[in-house]
């Protein structure tokens, strides 16, 4: 039997519990760029205007960070400068939903009726991550969308559609990561908030500091930023190549062969033999964070 036996059912099984919240967060997040665009343009309504209200921002120490930096005076940059914090509440809401579809489900019991049919041991969080991951790119595409429907450079338009489609596809591999951390659902979320948090305050870093704009890089956070839509409109595949390896690497994990597994460890509740290796690289929660490639890379090496 395969480790993923039972996941297109699965997926199924959290489309259909989801099938209010799913749409309604989908549909919010997704149209917030386009009711951004008519206040921004009532507030500026010439390009003199967003010129001069680009430059008051990018001066202002509280705005920058806050929100970062205009990296582009046109609506559609000011568009992705003002709603810069919508792509971290699509960050919460995916972990949020990826760590209550694992660990809340093994707390309530909910896992081990699942377990007793056909079912691999990656099926639950592969099926968890399928689901985040495919709203998330529901998101992207609306967003493109809808700002291609405002008149907005189409270029710009699709890569501030694939920064919010990223934003969901990162920090859903990260919440998959902290979910096999701990048995506890609770912890996983801490675990997960901290890591977040600390990304916004190196990106709030980055931009306050010119001399500590390499800050920019460690974090997801500053990857999603420095896509730059409608400015620079840096394609690579940078915060993409990292999101498989975050959704491969956590997959993998493991810690998520037993669901019993003691809180912290990464060995199973019976005496197995530990795998010393990666429970130290998981024990360190900045070395997964900082380079998730590792992950990816030795997922496959046992």
């Amino acid at each position: 039997m395969s480790t993923l036996t039972g996941t297109g059912t699965l997926t199924r099984f959290i489309l259909r519990r989801d099938r209010l919240l799913l749409p309604l967060w989908i549909i919010l997040i997704g149209l917030t760029p386009l009711a951004l665009a008519p206040g921004i343009s009532e507030i500026w309504p010439d390009q003199a205007a967003r010129d001069n209200g680009a430059q008051l921002i990018n001066h202002t120490p509280a705005f920058t960070a806050l929100m970062g930096k205009v990296h582009d005076p046109s609506l559609g940059g000011l568009v992705a400068w003002r709603g810069s914090l919508i792509p971290l509440i699509l960050a919460m809401i995916a972990a949020v939903t990826l760590i209550r579809h694992t660990r809340t489900d093994e707390e309530v019991g909910r896992r081990e009726l699942l377990g007793a049919n056909v079912m691999g041991r990656h099926a639950q969080l592969a099926a968890a991550v399928i689901v985040t991951a495919g709203a998330s790119l529901v998101i992207g595409a609306l967003v493109a969308l809808g700002m291609v429907a405002e008149n907005e450079a189409v270029t710009g338009s699709i890569l501030l559609g694939a920064q919010y489609a990223a934003a969901g596809l990162v920090f859903a591999g990260v919440a998959a990561v902290c979910a096999q951390l701990t048995s506890a659902a609770g912890a996983a979320r801490g675990i997960f908030f901290i890591v977040l948090g600390a990304g916004y305050l190196f990106r709030m870093a980055a931009d306050l500091n010119s001399d500590l704009t390499w800050l920019r890089w460690v974090t997801p956070v500053g990857w999603l930023e420095a896509l730059e839509p409608y400015a620079a409109n840096r394609w690579g595949s940078f915060c993409c190549s990292r999101s498989r390896s975050w959704c491969w690497s956590a997959s993998r994990s493991p810690s998520n062969r037993d669901a019993t597994s003691r809180p912290g460890s990464c060995r199973p509740s019976w005496d197995g033999p530990p795998l010393p290796d990666r429970c130290r690289a998981a024990s360190g929660w900045p070395g997964g964070f900082i380079a998730p490639d590792y992950w990816a890379g030795s997922s496959g090496s046992r």
